[in-house]
Parts: structure tokens; sequence; C-alpha cells
């Protein structure tokens, strides 16, 4: 779930390019001398080689002059980040996990596990219900900051932080990591 998408044409410090050379190709043209070829494209800058690659430049390194399909890029996204790339183009996504995202996958999980209790219940997808909860300071924070989502998602008319009632179908065990227990009875 993409909260937004951002176009730039500078990646920065989140992605990094490893440069190798393509030996099958340099091998042939450059016989003996692919050592020193392969020493140049270590010490060489990697974003300066992939733009003039993109640009449709030569590469000039220690002497050489290499053409695009005599350099193998490899792009290694920074911590924090996953990468793709194909035809010139970056994709990457950032992976760190923040608090509000956190709460919001909590709440997606409430829905789950609400959405089964509805169908252990046997409820129509029409019933309302009343909800209850009860664990730690993380699901009473993702409640709170997303009770409009579950509870329109559920069709639950209550959220209570409170034991089940007797009559209610009832989960306990593991959300997302915390202690839980969710139940729903039909309103």
């Amino acid at each position: 779930n993409v909260k937004a998408v951002e176009v730039v044409s500078d990646p920065g410090d989140r992605l990094a390019y490893m440069l190798r050379p393509n030996l099958p190709v340099l091998g042939p043209k450059f016989g003996a001398e692919v050592s020193k070829v392969r020493s140049a494209l270590a010490a060489a800058n990697p974003g300066e080689v992939v733009a003039a690659m993109r640009a449709g430049r030569p590469v000039e390194l220690a002497g050489y002059t290499l053409a695009a399909t005599d350099i193998l890029v490899t792009v290694q996204p920074t911590e924090g980040y996953t990468a793709a790339e194909e035809a010139g183009y970056a994709a990457l996504l950032d992976t760190r996990v923040t608090a509000e995202l956190a709460r919001e996958g909590m709440a997606r999980e409430v829905v789950r596990h609400l959405q089964d209790l509805r169908r252990e219940a046997g409820l129509d997808v029409s019933d309302r219900i009343h909800v209850t909860y009860v664990g730690d300071d993380a699901l009473g924070e993702a409640v709170a900051a997303f009770r409009a989502y579950i509870e329109g998602e559920t069709l639950a008319l209550t959220m209570t932080e409170a034991d089940p009632p007797d009559e209610a179908t009832a989960f306990r065990g593991d959300l997302d990591g915390v202690s839980a227990t969710l139940s729903v009875r039909k309103a």
C-alpha cells in the first residue's frame, strides 16, 4: 500500500550502483588489458558512469573508451529501501515502518480478525455488530487512530475496550505481536 509517489531525477543517497566489466564483451575487445579496465571501473564514480551511459555517451576511464554494453550495472539500495531497475529507470520503495504505519497495520489486522469472527458467528454481510477489544497500548492506539476505518469496514456500531460478553464470538491470541482479545456480537 503505497502512501505517496515521488518522481526524482537523482535518487541521492537512497541508491548506489555497482559497476562490473562485461567480460564476454571486454575480453575480445581489450585482451590482456581487461584487468586494467576492471581496476579503472572499480576506481570510477558509479553515479557519473551511469549518468554517461544513460545519456548515450561513451565512458572514458584511464584511457579506455567503454560503451554501455561493456559495463554491467547492479542497483544496490541503501538501508531502509528496496529497489528495482529496468531500462534506465529505478523504482525505490521505502521499507521503514513508522509508528503511524504500524498502527495502520494493526488496524487492518483488527479488521481481518473481526471479519473472521463475523463469519464464524454466522452473521449476514449487512448485520451491524458491537465490538469489544482488550490488548496493550499499541492496540488501543491503533483503535483510537483508525476507529472510523474499523467501524466502517466491519459495520460496527460500537467499539468498547472491555472483556467480551458471554454471548459474543471471541478471538484470543496474537494480533501483530500483541496479545489481544476481540469479540463481535450482533447488534
